[in-house]
C-alpha cells in the first residue's frame, strides 16, 4: 500500500449541508478510486458510492431539509476509508474545518 500525504481541509467555514455534501461526495469518489487503484480492500461496494451520488442529486433538486442521515452516511463512508493513522471529520478546535487528519490512536 502506498504512503498517503493527504491530511488537510476538504471544506472550511461552513456547516451547511448544501455546501458540505457535494464536496464530500466528490471526495468519496476520489478516495474510492484511489483505493481501487491500489487494489486495497474496500469496506463498501461501488454501488454504495453510486447510491450516495444518486442521493446527492436528489437533495440538490429537492433541498437538504431531510439530509441528516445522508450526511451521516457520507461521514461514515469517508472515515471508514481513512488510512491507518488518519480519520475523516472536523479538526479539534474548529468544528467547521472538515477533512483528513492524523489521529492520536
Amino acid at each position: 500500500m502506498k504512503a498517503y500525504a493527504f491530511a488537510g481541509t476538504i471544506s472550511h467555514g461552513t456547516m451547511r449541508r448544501e455546501d458540505l455534501a457535494p464536496k464530500f461526495v466528490r471526495e468519496a469518489r476520489r478516495r474510492f478510486e484511489e483505493i481501487q487503484a491500489d487494489g486495497a480492500p474496500d469496506p463498501y461496494s461501488e454501488e454504495s458510492l453510486l447510491e450516495l451520488e444518486r442521493l446527492l442529486a436528489q437533495f440538490e433538486r429537492d433541498g437538504y431539509d431531510d439530509a441528516g442521515e445522508f450526511m451521516e452516511e457520507l461521514f461514515n463512508f469517508l472515515d471508514e476509508r481513512a488510512p491507518s493513522g488518519y480519520y475523516f471529520g472536523s479538526i479539534d478546535g474548529d468544528g467547521c474545518d472538515y477533512g483528513w487528519w492524523t489521529s492520536e490512536d
